[in-house]
């Protein structure tokens, strides 16, 4: 099905209204990360919706939806680093990264993606030595142990590993092929 053209203005005068590619959808750039995070995301979302109706239309306010709603959140962020590690998109410093020889940035580069490697596998082998210890603990409002919280940061961690080892494993191999000067 085509649209028709819209009344002639400037924003709309370079698109292609009757272009076939416009009505596929790529999904072959979304991880399982993104799903998770986007199901995470709505879910957030619906416990507070919950927690603003049931305070301010209903006057009775449902006590386990800020402290889920905090959970979510922390859950969330993790599982949000891990898709920033898979694209390779977190934030970098790269000034330095300006001064650093053509020949010498990919090994330099490939080192820091090593020491991120080795932090995340020290975070998850932190959080697997936490969980155990935080077994009898539960959340103030519901009936649910603190230790599956860390379960779950544990996998987001672990998704997170997997992504960085995967990146630092392509950048030695980028940093061991020889180099023509420019």
């Amino acid at each position: 099905m085509h649209a028709s053209k819209p009344s002639s203005d400037k924003v709309t005068d370079d698109i292609n209204w009757d272009d076939p590619k416009d009505e596929q959808l790529d999904f072959s750039s979304i991880g399982l990360e993104d799903w998770l995070s986007l199901l995470l995301f709505f879910t957030l979302a619906l416990v507070l919706v919950a927690q603003v109706l049931s305070r301010y239309v209903l006057n009775a306010p449902l006590g386990w939806t800020e402290e889920v709603a905090r959970y979510q959140l922390v859950v969330l962020a993790f599982v949000g680093a891990s898709i920033g590690f898979r694209k390779n998109t977190h934030i970098s410093f790269v000034y330095f990264q300006r001064f650093i020889p053509q020949v010498l940035k990919s090994t330099v580069m490939s080192i820091l993606s090593l020491i991120n490697t080795v932090f995340l596998a020290f975070l998850l082998y932190t959080c697997v030595k936490i969980m155990p210890l935080l077994s009898s603990h539960e959340m103030s409002s519901l009936a649910f142990s603190i230790s599956a919280l860390y379960g779950l940061v544990g996998l987001a961690l672990l998704a997170c590993l997997l992504r960085s080892s995967m990146h630092t494993i392509t950048s030695f191999k980028h940093a061991a092929k020889p180099h023509l000067p420019n």
